[in-house]
């Protein structure tokens, strides 16, 4: 603001108490060797979560292209053995990680020289990539530390650009509306363009600025159809189409499609097309999750480590000792304000939705050729599951259970 104050840091010298030092020492050290061993630990020490890329397109989970295909034939310049090979100088970890995924890149050479960033990440390369028809990889980069420098989120600045490029292209928008842009995929120079335009609200940018969601119902006239969000939240770097389990994670995620909050990819590897049973594998991806974040564990600590192994750290540390049952109890509590909360501001079962494209528009290439998302057949028992009736809101005896009586007057 005002202040051009960034952060307040403080540092304290107080020691951390800790319940069972002994415990806690043997906890972190068989941690260490079953993060070592997890089969996909390798790959993500040496490549980071680019190390995504390859395997994901590969199931045709990359979006392309506004998420119109399945397929793009730039990947090769993208995965994570190019950019290791041609941007990469540096590994990086936060203190004594078992699982140093850190790359600081630089980019040596070209109109991007000069250009150093932490990454990319594997959902900058989906979305400012693949998603944009770009297969530079220092086109991707560039674009990151712009979207960095300026406090953007990678995620969504992809996203409303391929969306833009597309209602162009469709005939939406016109070179009056672009400022005299021609805008396709794969011009790496205006899509740099747009990320300037819209970190200073200028023509266009202006209008992209508010996100997909906003512009595309000001655009009207049937564009909302390829608007790829949920609840204005804008889709992370997974076709829902090639993995249908990300499609119910998009649809009933709290914030929207934020793919922090349970993703299903790995769970769903060899069934990706079907919804037969996704509903169980999200509420066990949502419930996980739910419990690393609330004990502040980083998010790739799934790499070797389980539930269970996080009570005992708990325990551990804190001395306080709880069942895996009283843990159930405690992630469904979590899940269920949440949705009351959403409720109570207006967020119910028509807005557990995907846009028509996920929905109605049959894959035209790929792995997942002629898939969509059959999200009606798996809401219904993502629902019953959580002890939510018909639509989607908790039932009383859910309520009762989880001690949630006090915000009974929200449902009315």
């Amino acid at each position: 603001g005002s202040k051009n104050l960034k952060a307040i840091a403080v540092r304290g010298t107080g020691n951390v108490e800790v319940a069972d030092l002994n415990q806690f020492k043997k906890l972190l050290a068989e941690a260490y060797e079953a993060i070592k061993k997890d089969p996909a630990s390798a790959s993500r020490i040496k490549y980071g979560t680019a190390s995504s890329v390859a395997p994901a397109h590969a199931l045709g989970a990359m979006p392309v292209k506004n998420y119109s295909r399945g397929v793009f034939d730039g990947t090769e310049g993208l995965i994570a053995e190019t950019m290791r090979k041609k941007i990469v100088f540096h590994d990086e970890s936060c203190f004594g990680c078992a699982l140093p995924c850190g790359k600081l890149s630089l980019i040596k050479e070209g109109p991007y020289a000069g250009t150093v960033l932490q990454g990319p990440q594997y959902e900058s390369i989906g979305l400012l990539g693949t998603n944009c028809g770009i297969s530079s990889i220092e086109a991707v980069a560039r674009g990151n530390y712009l979207c960095n420098e300026f406090g953007m989120d990678t995620i969504s600045t992809g996203n409303v650009i391929a969306y833009a490029i597309e209602a162009y292209q469709k005939g939406y928008l016109t070179k009056y509306d672009t400022d005299g842009m021609d805008l396709r995929f794969g011009d790496a120079d205006n899509i740099l363009s747009l990320i300037e335009r819209i970190a200073k609200r200028e023509g266009l940018g202006q209008k992209l600025s508010e996100g997909v969601k906003v512009f595309s119902e000001e655009l009207g006239r049937g564009a909302e159809k390829f608007a790829m969000h949920s609840k204005g939240q804008e889709f992370a770097s997974f076709e829902p189409r090639s993995v249908v389990g990300m499609g119910l994670l998009y649809a009933t995620a709290t914030t929207g499609a934020n793919h922090s909050l349970g993703p299903t990819f790995r769970e769903e590897m060899k069934s990706p097309l079907t919804g037969q049973g996704k509903a169980k594998i999200l509420i066990g991806t949502q419930n996980s999750y739910c419990l690393q974040d609330s004990l502040i564990y980083c998010s790739f600590s799934r790499y070797g480590l389980s539930p269970i192994s996080r009570l005992q750290f708990l325990s551990a540390v804190t001395g306080w000792e709880y069942s895996q049952e009283e843990v159930e109890r405690q992630v469904h509590r979590i899940y269920t304000a949440e949705r009351l909360f959403n409720l109570r501001e207006g967020f119910g079962k028509k807005e557990d939705g995907l846009p028509w494209r996920s929905l109605a528009e049959p894959m035209p290439d790929g792995p997942s050729k002629g898939n969509v998302v059959p999200l009606e057949a798996m809401l219904p028992e993502y629902y019953s599951l959580r002890g939510w009736d018909p639509s989607g809101t908790p039932k009383k005896e859910t309520m009762e259970k989880l001690g949630l009586t006090e915000f009974m007057g929200l449902l009315k």
